[in-house]
């Protein structure tokens, strides 16, 4: 997955380049507009905002302006990140605490 600057023709009228993808067996290839990812970011999507949270060694190239992103990733992480990923979306705020009991299942033999 990456960010890309598309050339300048994009940005004027149309047509408007917002992503490219490449799949090879189990191996997917994102290329997303800057502007896409951003608004994407702003919207936590849970992929993108992943992407500011990687190892420093995980990145084949960064160019500086994503590591400016990278260095304020935190104002991408919020409560709106969480209620993104289906599984841990809240039906009603009331279920939204943590477990107080852990019930471990049976292990019987």
């Amino acid at each position: 997955m990456g960010f890309v600057v598309p050339p300048l023709e994009f940005h004027l009228g149309l047509p408007r380049w917002q992503h490219w993808t490449l799949q090879i067996d189990e191996l997917d290839v994102v290329l997303y507009s800057l502007e896409k990812a951003v608004r994407l970011l702003l919207k936590s999507d849970p992929n993108i905002v992943g992407l500011l949270w990687l190892r420093e060694s995980e990145y084949v190239h960064q160019h500086p302006a994503f590591s400016e992103l990278r260095a304020r990733r935190n104002i991408f992480s919020s409560q709106a990140a969480a209620e993104a990923l289906p599984a841990t979306r809240p039906t009603s705020s009331s279920e939204w605490r943590p477990s107080t009991s852990i019930e471990w299942p049976s292990t019987k033999r």
